[in-house]
């Protein structure tokens, strides 16, 4: 039996070595994105930072949508689509089109980190408190997930 509702999240270190360039990397650039997102990626004033929030978007979505099918799908990044309904520079919000699952989304960058949390079944405001955490203090993570559940 498949749930009827899911969570999945994504952090990416935008410090971490392998990040680096990868915005300016066309043969990436066209692996992971959709015709649509590579051009928010052209004018975006921040493309490295464009490009990961996508790239967490898509990977939280995929882990939602394996838990709703039962199964992991063959992942080909550039097949979930990163809708943003909501652009900031530290914070998006919108969905991730897949086949047939429209996918709630939201990401929040704080310092090097971006962390995108995707929810089915729920509100996108639904996945925001876990979104924030990385603005919390380490230390009080557990007491704040605790009241997620």
């Amino acid at each position: 039996m498949t749930p009827s509702s899911a969570v999945g999240n994504d952090i990416v270190d935008l410090e971490e070595p392998r990040t680096g360039g990868k915005h300016s990397d066309p043969r990436f650039v066209a692996r992971v994105l959709g015709e649509d997102e590579r051009a928010v990626l052209a004018r975006a004033e921040d493309p490295a930072v464009t490009l990961w929030a996508f790239w967490a978007a898509k990977e939280a979505a995929y882990k939602v949508a394996s838990k709703l099918r039962g199964a992991p799908p063959v992942f080909v990044h550039a097949a979930f689509s990163v809708i943003w309904s909501e652009l900031g520079p530290d914070r998006w919000e919108g969905h991730v089109a897949y086949e047939e699952l429209e996918i709630p989304v939201v990401a929040v960058r704080s310092g090097p980190m971006i962390h995108a949390v995707a929810v089915s079944g729920a509100e996108i405001g639904s996945a925001l408190p876990g979104a924030e955490l990385l603005d919390a203090p380490a230390d009080t993570w557990g007491a704040r997930l605790a009241g997620l559940l």
